[in-house]
């Protein structure tokens, strides 16, 4: 027996995977804890398995309560003279 998705739960899979949004405002600069991360729907720049790739990068502006974090809110990681994500 196997439970296969019908066409229209394929349909609606983007809207229903939860993403990340910021739990409290969150300074621009500050350093982002676990405690700063909320769950909720639907799922944007991030999905809720990629929340350890948050916790411990800096903000790159100031993130209101609520806001669902995207690529552009998140302060690109460096390695020698080498940018990366």
């Amino acid at each position: 027996y196997g439970k296969y998705l019908t066409a229209q739960e394929l349909q609606n899979a983007p809207n229903m995977r939860r993403g990340i949004a910021a739990s409290r405002l969150i300074p621009q600069g500050r350093e982002i804890t676990a405690a700063d991360l909320l769950f909720v729907r639907p799922s944007k720049a991030y999905a809720w398995p990629e929340a350890g790739a948050l916790t411990g990068r800096k903000t790159s502006r100031s993130i209101d309560a609520g806001h669902l974090f995207s690529k552009e809110d998140i302060v690109e990681k460096t390695r020698g003279n080498r940018k990366h994500r």
